[in-house]
Formats: C-alpha cells, structure tokens, sequence
C-alpha cells in the first residue's frame, strides 16, 4: 500500500473518529433540543392558558365591577328620588304647618270672638229673663181680662141666642102673616084629610140640597131630609121643589123643620121619578 494512502485511511480514520464524536455530540445536543423545545412548547402552552385563565378572570372581575357600578349607581338614583321626595315631604309639612299655625291663629281668634259673643248672650239671656218674667207677669193679667172677656162674651153668646130665638119666632109670625096676606086673608081650605094646603114661599129664592132618603115604615112615604131649615126660613106644609140638571123632579112637603135642616115628604106627582143624594131644593121655579 502507499504510504499516501495509507496517510489518507489514517486522516480518514481519526476523522472518522472526530465524526462520531461530533455525531455523539450532534445527537446528544440535538435530543436536548427537542426536549427543551417540547418543554419550551409546554411552557408557552401553560402560559398561554394562564394569560387565557388571567384574562377570564380579569372579565369576570370587570364584570363584576361594573355590575356593582351598575348596583351603585341605582342606589345613589334611588337615594337621589328618596331625597327629592323627602324635599317635597319637607316642604309639604312646612306648608301645612304654616297651614296649622294660621288655623290656630284664626281657631284662637274665634274662640275670643266666640268668649266675646257668649259675654253678649249672657247679658241678652239675662235681658231675656227679667223681659219673659214680665211678659209671664203680662201674660197672666191678659188671661185673667181673657177669662172675664170668656165670661161676659158666654153672657152676651146667651143673649144672642136668646135673641135669635125671638128673631126666629118673630121670622117665622111675619112669613105666617105674610103667607096669609099673600092669600087674600083667608085660610087654605082644608083638603079630604082636613089638612092645610101646602104653600108656595113668595118670598126671596131658597135654595138648598138633598142630604138623605128614607121611608117611613109607618105611612110608607118616602121621606127627604134637606140642608136648610128655619134659619133659611123653611116652614112646615111649605111646598119646595126638587131640581136635576135644570129640570123639575119632584116636590117636597116639608113636615118637621130645625135651625139648619128640614124633613118633607116626596110627591113626585104619580110620575115615576125617584129624588136622590145631592139633588137641588129650591122655594119656586121661576
């Protein structure tokens, strides 16, 4: 062999030998690469969730705080309304005491006025009092004259009734005399019965109503009761004639008179007529 080459496959040798070192190292630097990588890679996958983790917690944290913000600010609005209203509060009662103090005030000046008015109707109440203790005194002595002026007006009631009784008794003599002058003078001539001809008032116009019909059980006559009587000049055996709507109903021949009413017999002159409650009564018809 050549020495050259032999120097060669010696170089080549401890190259050869350099090289595996180098390989050795190569390998050995490059495995602690990768591990340090993959634990670089690790590391920057950890921190990165950390940041990640962080960062949710800083949201959530961020959130929180603006939900309390938010919590503040509706409690200082509400503290804020609450004030606004105990302001208007505040003011209402000023003006109702302001309100409650003038009433007072006038409440007061009533009651002096009131004090002042009850002074006053004391002082009337006792004017009253001695005025009604003499309108009493007053009132006795005008009853007294009352009960004298009782008495004498009963005696002078007595008298006039009295005097009524002679005024009717002197009526009833002069429509006698009356009736007989109208006559002629002479008397009625008698009927079959021996009774007196029922006569006609001449003078002023009576006028009165029917008040009741009755039939008399015993003659069987039918009988009316009329309004008027002695007062209006009503007598007995006197003729009156019984008016319906204007027209001639019947007589009545008056058998028993009083002051106020009279009771005659019904001749409807063989007429079939009937006089009833309310008819008109009159002395003639013209």
């Amino acid at each position: 062999m050549h020495i050259l080459t032999k120097v060669l496959v010696f170089v080549a040798a401890i190259l050869a030998v350099f090289l595996s070192a180098l390989t050795i190292s190569y390998a050995s630097n490059a495995h602690k690469i990768t591990q340090s990588l993959s634990d670089a890679q690790l590391d920057a996958i950890a921190a990165r969730a950390a940041a990640a983790e962080q960062g949710t917690q800083r949201a959530a944290w961020a959130l929180a705080k603006e939900e309390e913000v938010s919590r503040f600010a509706k409690a200082a609005a509400d503290l804020q309304t609450e004030l606004s209203q105990l302001r208007s509060e505040n003011a209402n009662l000023k003006a109702g005491k302001s309100q409650a103090e003038a009433e007072r005030e006038s409440i007061a000046g009533k009651i002096a006025e009131l004090s002042e008015l009850a002074k006053s109707q004391q002082t009337l109440l006792s004017t009253f009092s001695s005025q009604l203790s003499s309108a009493r005194k007053s009132e006795l002595d005008l009853r007294s004259q009352a009960l004298g002026l009782e008495s004498k007006l009963s005696d002078i009631q007595s008298q006039n009734e009295v005097l009524d009784s002679t005024v009717r008794a002197l009526r009833e003599q002069l429509a006698e005399a009356k009736r007989i002058q109208d006559s002629g003078g002479a008397a009625r001539t008698a009927t079959a019965s021996g009774a007196a001809e029922p006569f006609v008032y001449t003078g002023e116009l009576i006028q009165g109503r029917v008040e009741q019909i009755t039939a008399d059980a015993a003659t069987g006559k039918t009988l009316a009761k009329i309004n008027v009587g002695t007062n209006s000049n009503i007598r007995e055996n006197m003729k009156l004639f019984v008016i319906r709507d204007g027209s001639f109903v019947a007589n009545i021949i008056i058998e028993k008179t009083d002051l106020q009413w009279a009771i005659g017999r019904i001749d409807t002159l063989g007429r079939p007529v009937t006089v009833g409650q309310g008819d008109l009564v009159w002395s003639r018809t013209n």
